[in-house]
């Protein structure tokens, strides 16, 4: 991801030249995913997949668990990390007993330290920011997202 246009552009750019710098003399061939698969294709440089191949095997269509999605939605705050969201859903697994969890607290108080009290990273040394808590505590409890359609 670039920051801007501007970094698109030039990352675009240096990719362009660097993909002409190394098929400048090379010849190249199309071939399915069944030719790879099969083992038919001899040199992967010069033999690539057609557009239509390359876009369909690149799709997302795997299907996601419940788990997978709640962290794609915590991932749509503003500053919230992989890391911090991983946190929460290893803790918690889904948006409800997330949320649940919330609404059970008596005060903001005990609300911004079920959040704060997660261990983020791989040293479980960080906290997730009290700017991030309380921006989660606001969706996810001032929201009545059981009846949303």
């Amino acid at each position: 991801k670039t920051r801007d246009q501007k970094g698109s552009i030039e990352f675009l750019t240096l990719f362009t030249r660097i993909l002409q710098k190394k098929y400048q003399n090379v010849t190249l061939h199309s071939c399915t995913q069944a030719d790879i698969t099969n083992g038919l294709v001899k040199d992967r440089d010069s033999c690539l997949l057609t557009f239509q191949q390359l876009n369909a095997s690149s799709r997302k269509n795997r299907k996601m668990t419940l788990k997978e999605i709640f962290a794609k939605m915590l991932l749509k705050l503003k500053g919230l990390s992989v890391e911090m969201a991983q946190a929460i859903v290893d803790e918690y697994e889904t948006p409800t007993r997330f949320r649940d969890a919330l609404l059970g607290c008596d005060s903001l108080k005990e609300r911004l330290a079920l959040i704060q009290e997660l261990s983020v990273g791989l040293n479980s040394k960080r906290k997730i920011p009290k700017t991030i808590c309380e921006a989660l505590i606001n969706f996810w409890t001032n929201h009545d997202i059981s009846n949303d359609v």
